[in-house]
């Protein structure tokens, strides 16, 4: 669960593209190795860059209040920022929620299959992106992520529920893609731990330690990663 954490501040800045998964693996490490790189050049992430990696996030929690939600109709849990998202309608069968500020949505729909399968073929042919886009349609499952634009990214996951099919729609643009990444890479079959580290963990421990901890200001910009991911293997 902590290392989850951990994950989940790497993929906020754009160093770890993965799934929020709590495998350290060599994905992991090499993300965290680019954001001490980048925090102040050192050649190998210490104490004191994990320190300022997890104040970061800690302060990210405090304005985006990171929340897991469970859907029992689906089974499926994911990390949203309820903080600063704010109901825009809610009827049977849609539920948006929208950033504010702008720049992020997250929304639940149930569908018939028919115009779910109409909703993820439109993303597909709206995709305008330099790669690839990503789609796979299932009897029990689809899934489309694409680009509709040079500032947008979007993501559907459909489930089948009965008859119908349980859609989580994840829209970001530029200035919300840190937050994008994590919802998307939070979404999980079961439930998952809230994103705290455990009073007296590890982690706390080696944070606790850490020596004049560096600012924790966004470091130097890096290349987008590419919209998939695989395995932190």
């Amino acid at each position: 669960a902590d290392l989850r954490v951990v994950q989940a501040a790497l993929i906020l800045n754009r160093d770890y593209a993965g799934p929020l998964d709590g495998k350290w693996g060599p994905k992991s490490r090499a993300a965290l190795a680019a954001y001490a790189r980048r925090l102040d050049g050192a050649g190998q992430p210490a104490a004191r860059h994990l320190a300022a990696l997890v104040d970061g996030f800690e302060a990210e929690q405090k304005t985006a209040g990171w929340t897991i939600d469970y859907f029992s109709e689906t089974g499926l849990s994911i990390a949203q920022p309820l903080g600063m998202m704010k109901p825009e309608t809610s009827i049977e069968g849609h539920l948006t929620l929208r950033s504010r500020p702008e720049g992020l949505i997250v929304r639940r729909m149930l569908r018939p299959r028919l115009e779910t399968i109409s909703m993820h073929d439109w993303a597909q042919r709206n995709h305008a992106g330099p790669s690839r886009p990503t789609q796979v349609l299932g009897e029990a499952q689809m899934i489309t992520a694409v680009e509709l634009d040079g500032r947008t990214r979007l993501f559907l996951r459909s489930d089948r529920v009965g008859e119908r099919f349980a859609t989580i729609l994840v829209q970001g643009e530029r200035s919300q893609l840190g937050r994008y990444d994590l919802i998307r890479a939070s979404l999980r079959q079961g439930r998952q731990p809230d994103l705290v580290l455990s009073p007296g963990g590890r982690i706390a421990q080696i944070v606790g330690r850490a020596a004049a901890p560096l600012p924790t200001g966004r470091p130097m910009p890096r290349p987008e990663p590419p919209p998939e991911t695989a395995a932190d293997e």
